[in-house]
């Protein structure tokens, strides 16, 4: 069987993404609405000609179902929001790159990830809850550092495929990051290098969010934290 070799975006109708990579500007210190041919890919990043003085939305096509891997490599130090013409959007900090979907032709999230949803429950925190032992029902966990390091320990006795979520509400992990310990004998993945594993981890990243999800199996039977999203 000869081999099928293709270039550039590939999709359906012209109008679904699903291969090829664009590389778009921020320009004039403005939102950027993508045309057809910036849109009609799946990889895009973002960068600008640095003129930013605030975030800025990136305006995608609201097709249900549409996502988009996006690279906020703007150099001002502001995040982007992808979001539509319409209906709410999701943040990205300079530097990090996350994956976006519109479920509904009306918004976008971040794929995989209930931190987005509206039904998710935070708990917030600061640095007079560390080190913070999460009970059972605190699985969204939302970071002040404003006034120092914060330390959020991962659950105890973790179900399997129990998930936890840790995100930067201040924008300060940059300055404070965010140390996210295990309870021995657990590893968890490292955000700043997916695949690497380790006792403790942190979120270092301004706006920086990570999820895990635990599998029991891993670790040689020790338990491992595995990055489900990173943004």
């Amino acid at each position: 069987m000869a081999d099928i070799l293709l270039g550039g975006s590939v999709g359906s109708g012209g109008s679904f993404p699903i291969l090829g990579k664009a590389v778009v500007e921020i320009v004039d210190d403005t939102d950027l609405v993508l045309i057809l041919a910036q849109w009609a890919n799946y990889f895009l990043r973002v960068t600008s000609d640095g003129s930013m003085t605030s975030e800025h939305d990136v305006v995608l096509p609201l097709f249900e179902g549409q996502s988009y891997e996006i690279t906020n490599a703007t150099t001002e130090g502001f995040p982007i929001v992808a979001i539509g013409a319409t209906g709410t959007g999701v943040e990205i900090p300079p530097g990090v790159t996350a994956i976006v979907v519109c479920p509904d032709g009306a918004n976008y999230v971040m794929l995989g990830s209930s931190a987005d949803d509206a039904s998710a429950v935070w708990t917030d925190i600061n640095v007079t809850d560390s080190p913070f032992v999460p009970g059972p029902t605190d699985t969204f966990i939302g970071v002040d550092g404003s006034d120092g390091q914060v330390s959020a320990s991962f659950p105890a006795n973790p179900a399997p495929g129990q998930e936890y979520t840790v995100k930067d509400s201040f924008g300060q992990a940059g300055l404070n990051p965010i140390l996210v310990p295990c309870v021995s004998p657990n590893e968890a993945e490292d955000p700043n290098n997916p695949g690497n594993y380790a006792p403790s981890v942190a979120i270092t990243s301004q706006g920086g969010c990570a999820r895990w999800k635990f599998d029991p199996n891993a670790n040689e039977g020790g338990g491992h934290w595995i990055l489900f999203s990173n943004m």
